[in-house]
C-alpha cells in the first residue's frame, strides 16, 4: 500500500512537470507570435522586407518550441530578429532601456513605413497591396490565367472518351501555385462547363509529356481545350494534341489551331480570366517554339496610391508593445533611407546565416513541422487585418493559445492539423475562411441532402435507391447523427444562421473513398444503407426549369441557373406578367446584375465597400476607403409583383444581389436569411501547398447597417414541413406563388374600389 501510495505522488508531480513545461512552451510561442507579426507587417527595414517570412516563422517557431524555459526566449528572440530588424529593442517589462541610436533627417534622406491597404500580398489583384514608401517594388499582378480554344461539332462523339496531350513544364515562386491542362465540355442549355481537369498538375520544370481524358455526356457538342494556371510561376507548353476513342480501340485526331506555338498566339489560343497580368508569347527553344507564360510585375501607381493613402507614422515613431513572457518589444515604425537602403544598416553576415537556414526550411509538401508556423502566420494575418472585429466579439489571443495548445500536445497527423488550424479560422464567423491543402476538400457529397425537418435530421432529396425522402438520419458509422451535427457546426465559420444550414448540409459529406453505414427511420422501421463514394457531384433535383411559368402570368427565374442573356427573349413577356419570383437560393450563374435594372425607376447604388487603411498593429487607428457603383434603369420596366427567394446557401456576390432587392424594396424577400458574409477574399498560398482565404474588405447595406452576421432578411419566412418533403413540394416556390398572387388580387380590389 505504501509503494502504491509512492508511485501516486511520483505519478502526479510527473504530470504537474509535464504540464508546466506545457505552459512555458506556449507562453513561449505565444510571445514569438506577437513579435512576429509586429516586425513582419510593421518594421519598415529593406532587410525584413528582404526575407521569406512564411519559411521564418516555420523555422523560428520550431526554435523557440524547443525552449525549456522562458528565460532562455529572450535570446533566441534576439538572434532570430536582429539580422531583419536591426533596430528591434526586446526587454523586461518595466526596464527602460536607452532608444536606438537612429540618424537625424536631411533633404537627401527617404521616409520607408508601411502602408496596407487591406493586406496585399506576392500576388496583386488590384484591390489589396501592402507596400512601404519610397520602395515600390514590383508585384506579380494576375494570378489566373486560362489559355484555351473552342472545338465545336463534336456531337457524334457523345458518350466517347476524349484526350488532350502535350509537354509542359512548371517553374513555381510561391507555394500555392499550380499548373494543368485544360479539358472541359460546354452544355447547349448554357450551364457551367463540366469535366474541367484538376489532376494530374504539371509538376515537371522541363518540358515533359502529360495528358488527361474525360468522356463527354450527353447535351453537349463543344470542348474548351487548353491549359491554366494559378498563383505565381512560369508555365511552358508545346505540342498539344486532341483526340477522340474511337469503338474500335484507335484514336482518333481532332484538329486544332497552332498546336506547335509557330504562328502568333493571338487568334488561335484566345486567352482568359487575368490575360492583361500575364506575359504570353512564343519562344524559341533550340530551334523549336513553344509558349511561355509568365505573371508581369505591377502595382497601384505611385501617384494614386499617395493620393488615397495620406496616413503615415511620423518619422522614428516608435511602436512599443507588450508580447507576453513578461517581455516587451520596441522599433520604429519608419526609417530614414538613403541610396544603399533604410539606416541604420544591418548585420549582412547575420542576414546571410539566416537566409542560408531558411533555405532548409520545407515549404512544397505538406509536413507537420509547418503547422506551429502556420498557425502563427494566419493568426497574426487576421490579428491585424480581418475587417470585422468590430461585429465579431470573440477572445482571439485565446484562439492562439488553444491553437498552440493543441498542436503540441495532439502532435497532429496531417488530417488532425488541419482541422486545429482550420479552428483559427470558425472564429471569423465569416463563410469565405478556409484553409485547404491544395485548395481543395478531402470530403466528396453522397447522394442525398438533410435538412431540421419539424426537430428531425431527415432527407429531403435523395437519388439513393435505398433512402428515400422523409427518412429520418439516425447515425453514421455509429456515431448519432445529432452528434455529428453538433461537431460540424463547431467547425463551421459562418454567421450562427449560416453554421447551422452548413453543418446541415456536410451531414451527407463524407471522406474520399470512404464507404459510410448510415442508420435511418422510416415511420417504425430502422434500416442500415451502406452508401459508397462514387465521386460524382451531386446536386439537389429541381422542381422547375431555369425559367419556368408555374401559374398563369407568374413566371420563376433560377438565378444560380439562368443567364441574363438566356432571359433577354422572356422580357416582354416578364413586362406583362403578374408577378416573377427570382430564386436566389444559392450562388448565381454569370452576372445577374442586370436584372435589377428592369426593376428600378431610378438610379441606385450598391453596398458600400469598405477597404481598411492600416499603419498600425492591432488594428489601432484603422480607417477605410469607401467605394460604391451604381445601377442605372433598364427597359422593359417590370412592374408586376416580386418576390425573392433566399436561403444561407446565399453568400458573398449573392448578397450583392440581394442587397438591391432589400435595400429599394423590390420585391417581397420570401425564405431564409442569406449567411451574411460579403466582401473580395483575401487569398493566400502557405508553406506545404495549403490555400487560405479570409475576407478582406468590411461590407456595410446602403442604410448604413450592419451586413455582416445578418445578411438579407426575409420578410415571410419560410421552413421546410414533413408534408412538403413526402410530397415532392417546393414550399418556397409555393409561398411565392401565393405572395403575387394574394397582391395582385388586393391590388385588383383597391383598383374596383377606387
Amino acid at each position: 500500500m505504501k509503494w502504491i501510495f509512492l508511485f501516486g505522488i511520483v505519478f502526479s508531480l510527473g504530470s504537474s512537470i509535464a504540464k508546466d513545461a506545457r505552459d512555458v512552451q506556449v507562453a513561449n510561442l505565444e510571445t514569438f507570435s506577437r513579435l512576429y507579426g509586429y516586425v513582419r507587417y510593421f518594421h519598415p527595414s529593406d532587410e525584413a522586407a528582404s526575407i521569406d517570412w512564411d519559411q521564418f516563422v516555420i523555422y523560428g517557431a520550431n526554435r523557440v518550441k524547443a525552449l525549456e524555459s522562458r528565460e532562455a526566449l529572450k535570446d533566441v528572440l534576439e538572434s532570430l530578429f536582429r539580422p531583419v530588424a536591426p533596430t528591434l529593442q526586446i526587454f523586461d517589462i518595466g526596464a527602460k532601456p536607452v532608444l536606438p541610436q537612429l540618424p537625424e533627417g536631411n533633404d537627401q534622406l527617404k521616409v520607408v513605413a508601411w502602408q496596407h491597404w487591406g493586406l496585399g500580398g506576392i500576388a496583386w489583384d488590384g484591390t489589396y497591396q501592402s507596400k512601404r514608401t519610397h520602395r515600390n517594388p514590383p508585384l506579380p499582378g494576375g494570378h489566373y490565367l486560362v489559355m484555351a480554344q473552342q472545338i465545336p461539332d463534336l456531337g457524334k462523339y457523345v458518350g466517347k472518351t476524349f484526350k488532350l496531350e502535350a509537354e509542359a513544364s512548371f517553374e513555381r515562386k510561391d507555394y500555392g501555385a499550380q499548373a494543368r491542362l485544360m479539358l472541359a465540355f460546354i452544355p447547349k442549355d448554357g450551364n457551367q462547363p463540366y469535366h474541367t481537369s484538376r489532376e494530374p498538375l504539371i509538376l515537371s520544370q522541363s518540358l515533359k509529356s502529360t495528358s488527361y481524358t474525360a468522356v463527354m455526356e450527353d447535351l453537349t457538342d463543344t470542348a474548351v481545350i487548353g491549359i491554366q494556371m494559378t498563383g505565381v510561376g512560369h508555365l511552358r507548353g508545346d505540342h498539344f494534341k486532341f483526340s477522340v476513342l474511337l469503338d474500335d480501340g484507335s484514336w482518333k485526331d481532332i484538329p486544332i489551331k497552332n498546336p506547335e506555338f509557330n504562328e502568333k498566339i493571338e487568334g488561335t489560343w484566345p486567352l482568359d480570366a487575368m490575360a492583361e497580368s500575364f506575359n504570353v508569347k512564343s519562344v524559341d527553344v533550340g530551334g523549336n517554339s513553344i509558349v511561355s507564360i509568365e505573371n508581369k510585375y505591377q502595382s497601384l501607381p505611385e501617384e494614386d496610391w499617395e493620393n488615397e493613402f495620406k496616413e503615415l507614422p511620423a518619422v522614428h515613431e516608435m511602436l512599443e508593445r507588450q508580447i507576453g513572457s513578461g517581455l516587451v518589444c520596441r522599433f520604429p515604425m519608419a526609417l530614414y533611407s538613403d541610396e544603399s537602403g533604410t539606416l541604420p544598416k544591418g548585420n549582412e553576415a547575420l542576414l546571410t546565416a539566416l537566409n542560408a537556414e531558411l533555405a532548409k526550411v520545407e515549404t512544397q509538401k505538406p509536413v507537420p513541422e509547418q503547422y506551429l508556423g502556420n498557425a502563427i502566420n494566419i493568426w497574426n494575418m487576421l490579428q491585424h487585418f480581418y475587417p470585422y472585429w468590430n461585429v465579431v466579439k470573440v477572445d482571439f489571443s485565446a484562439v492562439l493559445h488553444n491553437a498552440l495548445r493543441d498542436l503540441l500536445e495532439q502532435e497532429p497527423d496531417l488530417a488532425d492539423g488541419d482541422q486545429i488550424i482550420n479552428g483559427i479560422l470558425t472564429a471569423l464567423e465569416d463563410s469565405h475562411a478556409y484553409c485547404l491543402l491544395g485548395g481543395k476538400r478531402s470530403i466528396t457529397q453522397r447522394p442525398f441532402r438533410v435538412d431540421r425537418v419539424e426537430g428531425q435530421l431527415m432527407v429531403v432529396h435523395s437519388q439513393h435507391p435505398e433512402i428515400k425522402r422523409g427518412d429520418v438520419l439516425l447515425a453514421a458509422n455509429g456515431m448519432p447523427a445529432e452528434d455529428y451535427y453538433q461537431l460540424l457546426y463547431s467547425r463551421v465559420s459562418a454567421s450562427p444562421h449560416g453554421r447551422k444550414y452548413w453543418a446541415l448540409f456536410n451531414l451527407s459529406r463524407y471522406e474520399k473513398d470512404q464507404t459510410v453505414v448510415f442508420d435511418l427511420a422510416r415511420g417504425d422501421e430502422k434500416i442500415k444503407v451502406s452508401v459508397a463514394d462514387e465521386d460524382k457531384p451531386y446536386e439537389a433535383p429541381k422542381k422547375y426549369n431555369r425559367i419556368h411559368e408555374v401559374e398563369p402570368g407568374v413566371w420563376y427565374v433560377d438565378l444560380t441557373r439562368v443567364s441574363y442573356k438566356e432571359a433577354i427573349p422572356y422580357m416582354e413577356r416578364f413586362a406583362k406578367a403578374k408577378g416573377i419570383i427570382w430564386d436566389m437560393r444559392g450562388y448565381p450563374t454569370g452576372s445577374v446584375i442586370p436584372f435589377v435594372g428592369h426593376l428600378l425607376k431610378e438610379s441606385s447604388l450598391s453596398p458600400y465597400w469598405l477597404v481598411p487603411r492600416i499603419i498600425y498593429p492591432d488594428q489601432k487607428d484603422m480607417l477605410f476607403s469607401e467605394y460604391r457603383w451604381p445601377i442605372e434603369p433598364e427597359l422593359p420596366y417590370l412592374g408586376g409583383k416580386m418576390v425573392l427567394l433566399t436561403s444561407p446557401r446565399a453568400q458573398s456576390y449573392a448578397e450583392t444581389v440581394s442587397s438591391f432587392y432589400e435595400a429599394y424594396d423590390l420585391a417581397t424577400i420570401v425564405g431564409q436569411p442569406t449567411t451574411g458574409t460579403n466582401g473580395t477574399v483575401v487569398p493566400r498560398y502557405l508553406p506545404g501547398g495549403y490555400k487560405l482565404a479570409w475576407t478582406g474588405m468590411r461590407v456595410i447595406k446602403q442604410d448604413g447597417s450592419q451586413h455582416h452576421l445578418i445578411g438579407t432578411v426575409p420578410d415571410i419566412l419560410v421552413t421546410p414541413t414533413r408534408a412538403g418533403i413526402l410530397e415532392g413540394r417546393d414550399e418556397y416556390v409555393e409561398k411565392g406563388i401565393e405572395v403575387i398572387l394574394t397582391q395582385s388580387a388586393e391590388a385588383v380590389q383597391i383598383s374596383k374600389e377606387q
